[in-house]
């Protein structure tokens, strides 16, 4: 499941010790955006419960994409304890982001 991240719930989402969560920043309007979309649904069924996927709207929540620095979308980040550990610009394919999910879960 993919969950939709607000200001006024990521806090608490990446409070969360111990987790990956993975967040695209999108647009509605955007192509590759809706291709990644399902990307990362299928990832979510297929992943462990220790890896968390999210998105956020960056018109419905232009506090979250400037405080992370998004120029462009689709955006990937990937974080770990709450800390971000990578970050994918553009459309990927679902392999490429399993290898970074892979990647940083392995680190502590």
């Amino acid at each position: 499941m993919v969950s939709q991240v607000t200001y006024e719930n990521y806090r608490d989402i990446f409070s969360k010790k111990e987790k990956t969560h993975v967040i695209e920043f999108y647009r509605k309007t955007c192509g590759h955006c809706k291709m990644l979309e399902q990307e990362l649904e299928a990832l979510s069924g297929e992943t462990d419960a220790g890896i968390e996927f999210g998105r956020v709207d960056i018109e419905e929540q232009p506090f979250l994409w400037q405080q992370f620095d998004i120029m462009s979308v689709p955006t990937v980040m990937f974080f770990r304890n709450g800390e971000m550990k990578e970050k994918l610009i553009g459309y990927c394919p679902k392999s490429i982001i399993a290898e970074n999910i892979k990647k940083i879960s392995n680190q502590n």
